[in-house]
């Protein structure tokens, strides 16, 4: 689903900085997602629960309309196990380097190049003038988790067989081989 710019700063985690405030020396921003945003986090990614957020980001322009957001960031929360279900506890911390273009600056494979040849991503583009630091540590904290955590000791039952009985390989959808974890389920118990 797409949002419309009015929305788009209307994250779980909003955290909007000004481009204006930002110049050649950096600023640094401490932020802290208090237990309602936890809450509305963990809904909107499907975790169990979210005990905790927190990030130190620095911002600095590069150029003209080129700035650079750069942090340590720190959550603790807890997965659902992709076999049980059960809680599964995740601490994730780490270092990110996000680039931001602001509107009518560079061109975006210009903005890359002046900065540095070696960078991953191109800068996202600042839409009214802010930049949502918040929802940037968000993201990374969604992509540094383990997309599919599993329990201790959890596992897919042997029992399951690939293709299906009767079926070729290949002929056999989603919902066979969910008829089969449920036949090897059933067997168990």
């Amino acid at each position: 689903m797409v949002r419309d710019i009015e929305h788009q700063h209307q994250s779980e985690f909003s955290r909007l900085v000004a481009t204006e405030r930002v110049g050649d020396t950096a600023i640094v921003e401490e932020i802290a997602a208090t237990e309602h945003e936890r809450a509305a986090l963990a809904e909107r990614f499907g975790w169990v629960s979210m005990q905790r957020l927190t990030a130190t980001v620095r911002l600095r322009r590069l150029k003209r309309d080129l700035i650079r957001a750069s942090g340590h960031y720190e959550a603790d929360l807890e997965q659902a196990c992709v076999v049980t279900l059960e809680p599964v506890p995740a601490h994730v911390e780490g270092e990110f380097n996000q680039l931001y273009l602001e509107d009518g600056g560079l061109e975006q494979e210009d903005a890359v190049v002046a900065v540095s040849v070696t960078e991953e991503e191109p800068p996202e583009s600042v839409v009214g003038g802010k930049i949502d630091i918040g929802e940037a540590v968000v993201q990374q904290i969604a992509v540094a988790l383990d997309p599919y955590p599993r329990a201790p000791g959890a596992a897919l039952p042997e029992a399951v067989d690939w293709p299906p009985a009767g079926e070729e390989e290949g002929q056999a959808g989603p919902f066979a081989v969910l008829a089969e974890l449920t036949k090897a389920r059933r067997k168990e118990g």
